[in-house]
């Protein structure tokens, strides 16, 4: 029977009643009680008090385990252990950290990394439940009462006094009640734990002892000459390899120790008999040993002789090392935590100074290769919505989720040629997650068959068959199965993930972070490591080389073939690999070298040492099994890679000099002006000139690298402007799927809005579909290295699918910006997102496919009728008008034209003007009327400034009060280029177009192209009416923008050119207005009073709304987009109300 919540309650006040009445009244009585004593007093009636079966036989005292004899031990569930340990009172200690209230709650406490060390209790606690599988632990005598997630070696809560057990509303006692265990509560409560993506204190130990090591080898030259190049200057690339190598094996035993794989203590042995022991061989020499047993028992490529072996470092620097790694818990620490800490670690690098080593903070290596910290929120999301969607054939990629249309969830003899790449792993961080969802589908597969068995089992003894001898030929199938899965984290790294990075160093971690990872799953298993360094997760470019389908593979399919093969025996075969490995490197160089003989005319004459340098990789030698079958011949649209996910590199494929000299000095990047920029620039080639040198070499290296992109035929989809890696990626990644394959990319937003990606887009909706394609702001602060106004945007595709559309999101703006932490629940609400049919594309956007930023499936709609109703203003119609634009002086290349002194002509800029104002500031600058005429004289515009034309300001922002301002410049004028200009073939036409791009309507669409421009390019893509006289519309919004424009006796020929009666000047403000809501255009006349004009302003743009068949609730929504015009405020209410109540009144006038 379930125990109620009060009834716990009571009953544990009174133990802790009877607890403080024998303290208070029986001296001495503590001390005398034994473990036994404690436990039947106080720790047994505390677990029947929250409902635990202590008389039941999941409830057993002193059982007998596989390691150590715990005092209590309970089966909340089929093979699911809680352990207790149970001590005297005073035995255990209280925590350094005291509360007012008793009790540290898991909120309260930071998962640790490096952390102080454990009491021998609570090490004992936390050992019996780990080493016999179980995942929480309880130490307790009462009077303290902890409990642990010994999985992960961390405290989940602590009572520090009896008091406790009744605080926070007794809810976190009650969590201990058996039906909520059952229930899961202990996970739920764990996960209450506060965490940090990156474990700080682990970031700081990595760095600090990774320029210990560099500069210990370095000041021991005659010991490690390796480290020297023939010059004696220090050979950077190796020490950085080789102090990663000895970092990395190191972290990876006790790694192993901490998940009792390796016996624990290992390396604290070795350092104590080198301590202790004169006899004993040097530290160095032990650790050698220790690395080829390690080889030898776990069989990991990363323990294999290598130039490692060969350094030679202090004692003391060793010692220091080792002690400190004993302060890292590593079960404490998730792969997700590792993986962001090793990814930030990739940040810095070592680097020469003078003649020393130090640490710096290496940014070149983070933009070039693409090491930004990707945060776990969007790495769980791609891979989820990737991989996660394949597996489990659900809309959010779970196994609990919503079934997809058409989807069935795969079982694991499905996905035997499931494969995964991130191309630029950095880390691994992609890797381990996807490892995770891989290990997560396989011990949901081995339950399954377990429940099948069983299943069929009782079938089969129901049907008579009971001898062990038929059972077991009867279930063979079921025993093979769960046996070949029982290894599943080989079956994971050797046959399902995939890696390459530019980085040496990168790709190890990677390689670490995934071994550890599988160690953890492998206890108690199989202790041998897959083969994935240099095998699954490779060091190459994945950018410059021979791409998936390059047919010169046709011409090398036996050696290709054999290389396959050679690969497969080594995942097959559990010993010998020594001499397997030697074959494939000794195969895979000459089948790259000949490979390279045509890059060698892109980089050989400009970078030295280009093959190290530019790392080119050539797929189908790098993973023959994915390219060519066993014929060594493509294996076509099967070649390939199930999945493609990551987040590559985002820059642009040019010298950027400030990004370079800022590895040296970072103020030099966005800090210094460009004159002391220069200056320290000066000082630091003068201090070492082989900064300078090295910039030199960057330049000849990325020119080098942007001419073999140019001309590369593996490129086809890169449209115009900068080369930029993230488009290079793109299409890259697209060509290495299989031909239904997924792509799940981090890109810059530039892959849904700019013209030089059009042809990736078509790519993407024409070659298969796009999935999603959600669109964010860094406004709060995803990326801590970008600008918080960077966009970026989560594609996801698929290949050789079809639909007709695409979910969709865009938070752009910054007071909608999304915070990483409520990423997934935004996109798991379908309130938030959009769907956006692919037909619409090119009538938004006919030249360049740009989507549209829309917030809401009602804008998408609305915008979806104008754009079907209403032509494109750059459409060139017969029959009707058509506008002609123009750029007139160039403010930085013109600038010897212009004056000052007030002689010519004005120049306008864009900040001069405002909607229907021509006035709004004064001119800055003057061109004589001669210069003017000349240089116009070249252009199309070249007699436009004597007449009135239309202008529209450039820059402007989607997030401004208004974001499309135009107006008509007086005659003889001149223009900047922050103004373009036009002409129509009448000026009614001229005021008409003015009024249509000043109105809401208009406004509200180009919103969801405009970032910082309105380029001429958006103007021209915008719905326009090509309204003439003939329509009931032209002659009111003709007359009211005369009205508002030809306020000055320059406007006086334009208003007698339009309008019947001779131009008037305004009335002085505040002045009865001349007109009613229908005036003629005889009773109107020039307006500049603030009442007038804003009158006139809604009459134009309620006009408008009718013009364009918006209904008043679709008005009334466009006007909600503008809150720096109508705020949220009760001003602003009435404001937008007596908008829309002339709405009504215009709509009740042309309805008559």
């Amino acid at each position: 029977m379930q125990i109620q919540k009060e009834h716990a309650r009571q009953t544990i006040q009174g133990l802790i009643s009877e607890y403080r009445r024998l303290r208070r009244e029986e001296k001495g009585y503590f001390a005398r009680m034994s473990e036994t004593d404690v436990i039947n007093k106080f720790v047994t009636p505390l677990f029947e008090a929250l409902g635990w079966p202590t008389r039941g036989s999941e409830f057993r005292q002193e059982v007998h385990t596989t390691v150590g004899r715990p005092d209590i031990r309970a089966e909340y569930a089929a093979n699911e252990y809680i352990y207790v340990e149970a001590k005297r009172f005073g035995v255990i200690g209280e925590l350094s950290r005291t509360t007012l209230s008793g009790v540290l709650t898991p909120g309260q406490m930071m998962l640790p990394g490096m952390a102080t060390d454990r009491t021998k209790e609570e090490q004992q606690a936390i050992n019996y439940a780990f080493a016999n599988n179980g995942s929480w632990a309880i130490l307790t005598n009462f009077e303290r009462f902890r409990l642990f997630n010994a999985r992960r070696d961390w405290l989940v809560f602590s009572i520090e006094n009896p008091d406790g057990y009744l605080e926070a509303d007794f809810e976190y006692v009650w969590q201990l009640a058996w039906h909520n265990i059952q229930n899961g509560s202990l996970e739920r409560l764990s996960n209450q734990r506060a965490r940090a993506d990156v474990d700080n204190d682990y970031l700081n130990f990595i760095n600090e002892w990774r320029l210990k090591l560099a500069q210990d080898i370095v000041q021991r030259p005659l010991k490690n000459w390796w480290a020297f190049d023939e010059a004696g200057h220090v050979n950077l690339p190796r020490l950085r390899g080789v102090v990663q190598r000895l970092l990395d094996r190191l972290v990876v035993v006790r790694y192993a120790e901490d998940h009792l794989i390796a016996p624990a203590g290992t390396l604290w042995n070795l350092l104590e008999l080198s301590r202790t022991n004169p006899y004993a061989l040097a530290f160095n020499e032990q650790l050698r040993h220790l690395y080829r047993n390690f080889d030898r028992l776990h069989n990991s490529a990363l323990f294999a002789l290598d130039v490692a072996d060969e350094a030679s470092l202090s004692d003391g620097v060793l010692q220091g090392l080792i002690e400190k790694l004993y302060e890292a818990r590593f079960r404490a620490m998730t792969p997700d935590i590792m993986g962001n800490t090793y990814e930030q670690y990739l940040g810095k690098a070592l680097a020469l100074d003078g003649d020393g080593i130090e640490t710096r903070d290496n940014l070149e290596t983070r933009k070039k290769q693409g090491s930004y910290y990707t945060p776990q929120v969007i790495v769980r999301y791609m891979v989820d919505n990737s991989l996660g969607r394949y597996l489990y054939g659900t809309q959010n990629g779970r196994s609990s989720g919503e079934p997809l249309p058409d989807a069935q969830p795969k079982t694991w003899e499905a996905v035997a040629d499931l494969r995964l790449i991130d191309p630029a792993c950095g880390s691994g961080s992609f890797l381990i997650y996807a490892y995770e969802v891989l290990a997560d589908f396989y011990r949901r597969e081995m339950r399954r068959l377990e429940r099948e068995r069983q299943a069929r089992l009782e079938e089969l003894v129901a049907a008579g068959i009971t001898t062990p001898f038929e059972l077991e030929i009867q279930l063979a199938s079921y025993k093979g199965a769960l046996q070949r899965l029982a290894d599943y984290p080989r079956l994971i790294l050797e046959r399902h993930i995939y890696g390459l990075d530019l980085d040496p160093q990168a790709a190890e971690i990677a390689t670490v972070n995934l071994i550890m990872r599988a160690m953890a799953d492998q206890r108690g298993r199989e202790q041998r490591l897959p083969l994935i360094l240099n095998q699954n997760v490779k060091v190459g470019n994945g950018l410059i080389g021979a791409g998936p389908a390059d047919p010169r593979y046709d011409e090398m399919a036996a050696e290709l073939a054999e290389l396959r093969r050679l690969r497969q025996q080594l995942v097959a075969q559990p010993n010998g690999h020594d001499a397997l490995l030697a074959q494939v490197a000794a195969l895979t160089e000459r089948l790259n070298g000949q490979l390279n003989e045509p890059l060698a005319v892109h980089f050989a004459a400009t970078v030295a040492d280009w093959e190290e340098q530019i790392r080119p990789f050539h797929w189908a030698v790098g993973f023959p099994e994915l390219f060519v079958d066993e014929a060594g011949r493509s294996l076509g649209a099967a070649a390939g890679f199930t999945i493609v996910v990551g987040n590559p590199p985002w820059e642009i494929v040019k010298p950027d000099l400030r990004e370079y000299y800022a590895q040296f000095d970072a103020d030099i990047e966005s800090k210094l002006t460009r004159s002391r920029a220069e200056a320290r620039i000066k000082q630091l080639n003068a201090l070492d000139p082989r900064i300078e040198a090295g910039w030199e070499e960057q330049q000849t290296r990325i020119a080098a690298t942007a001419s073999y992109f140019q001309a590369s035929p593996d490129y086809t989809r890169q449209g115009r402007g900068d080369t930029a890696t993230h488009k290079l990626f793109t299409e890259r990644a697209y060509t290495l799927l299989t031909e239904t394959g997924r792509l799940g990319y981090v890109v810059p937003s530039g892959i849904y809005a700019d013209a030089g990606t059009k042809q990736l887009r078509e790519m993407l909706l024409n070659e298969g579909c796009i999935d999603y394609l959600f669109n964010f702001s860094n406004e709060r602060w995803f990326f801590n290295a970008v600008h918080h106004a960077f966009k970026f945007s989560l594609l996801g595709a698929v290949k050789g699918t079809y639909s007709d559309g695409f979910w969709s999101t865009f938070r752009i703006n910054p007071r909608e910006a999304i915070a990483p932490n409520d990423l997934p629940a935004f996109l798991n609400d379908r309130n938030n997102l959009l769907y956006m049919r692919k037909e619409s594309l090119p009538k938004f956007s006919p030249e360049n496919l740009e989507v549209m930023e829309f917030q809401t499936q009602q804008d998408y709609s609305l915008a979806e009728r104008l754009y079907k109703k209403f032509p494109l203003l750059g459409e060139d119609i017969e029959d009707v008008w058509n506008p002609q634009f123009s750029r007139e002086f160039d403010m930085a290349g013109n600038r010897d034209l212009f004056n000052q002194s007030g002689s010519g002509f004005v120049l306008y800029e864009g900040k001069m003007i405002q909607q229907f104002n021509p006035f709004f500031a004064q001119p800055r600058f003057w061109i004589r009327q001669q210069d003017g005429e000349n240089k116009l004289a070249r252009t199309r515009a070249n007699d436009w400034f004597k007449t009135y034309r239309f202008a529209f300001r450039e820059v402007s922002g989607a997030v401004n009060e208004r974001t499309c301002i135009a107006t008509i410049l007086p005659p003889y004028t001149f223009a900047g280029h922050t103004l373009w200009v036009g002409v129509t073939p009448e000026l009614p036409i001229t005021l008409c177009l003015t009024a249509l791009i000043n109105s809401f309507v208009v406004d509200w669409v180009a919103r969801f192209k405009v970032n910082f421009h309105v380029t001429l390019g958006i103007m021209t893509q915008l719905p326009m009416p090509r309204l003439t006289a003939v329509s009931p519309y032209f002659d009111p919004i003709v007359s009211r923008a005369a009205a508002l424009t030809c306020t000055t006796p320059a406007f006086a020929d334009l208003w007698e050119a339009v309008m019947p009666t001779p131009w008037q000047a305004p009335l002085p403000p505040g002045s009865p207005s001349p007109h009613t809501l229908h005036p003629t255009p005889h009773t109107l006349r020039p307006t500049t009073d603030p009442v007038g004009r804003q009158q006139l302003r809604d009459e134009l743009d309620a006009l408008i709304a009718h013009l364009y068949g918006l209904s008043r609730d679709d008005f009334a929504h466009i006007l909600t987009t503008f809150p720096l015009v109508f705020p949220d405020t009760p001003a602003g209410e009435v404001k937008k109300g007596a908008l829309l109540a002339v709405y009504d009144r215009v709509g009740e006038a042309l309805g008559g």
